[in-house]
């Protein structure tokens, strides 16, 4: 089998998205495409030698710090947009490396 899009990413963006596929099936909001995307984002972790319930932790981490730094820009400038999403991405890989 060929490389996917996921095993072209990051750790971080591959656990992102893993762990928001997984709160949409928690929802119940599932399709045939997340059933595929899940195959492959779990492959994409074995390929890589990452337990799947740490990839979903790693996930649920990251998510949880950009929305607190989502929140933070919305208070600290709350007449704009969040418009840092792209430096808030860096600044959390940054974190999560250390």
């Amino acid at each position: 089998m060929g490389d996917s899009f996921y095993d072209r990413l990051p750790l971080e963006l591959v656990a992102g998205f893993f762990y928001q596929i997984h709160r949409n099936i928690d929802k119940g909001i599932l399709s045939d495409a997340m059933h595929q995307e899940v195959k492959l984002l779990e492959r994409t972790a074995k390929r890589r030698g990452i337990p799947l319930k740490d990839l979903y932790e790693q996930g649920s981490r990251l998510i949880e710090l950009e929305k607190a730094i989502l929140r933070q820009d919305a208070i600290t400038t709350p007449h704009t947009a969040p418009s840092h999403n792209v430096q808030n991405f860096f600044a959390i890989r940054n974190l999560n490396k250390n």
